[in-house]
């Protein structure tokens, strides 16, 4: 990943990179499936950007149910 990444992340808290990782990495997040619906691609020079709405159903170890969540992107950027 960029090292400049910004990720919004299900709950709607904005990552870094190294945070993201983290979050995603430490064996507590249970991804039970993601869409990305009216996916779209935008290309300037080198960059690409994929808009899309992300709907994830999530749960984290330790916690009952899953979390649905539906949200509009970009899901991700990059800063300047």
């Amino acid at each position: 990943m960029h090292p400049k990444l910004q990720w919004t992340s299900h709950g709607g808290d904005l990552l870094d990179r190294d945070a993201c990782v983290a979050r995603n990495t430490d064996g507590s997040l249970l991804r039970h499936k993601q869409l990305l619906e009216q996916p779209s691609v935008t290309v300037v020079g080198r960059t690409a950007a994929l808009p899309a709405v992300a709907v994830d159903m999530v749960g984290r170890e330790g916690s009952s149910g899953s979390t649905t969540t539906t949200y509009s992107s970009p899901t991700l950027r990059f800063r300047s």
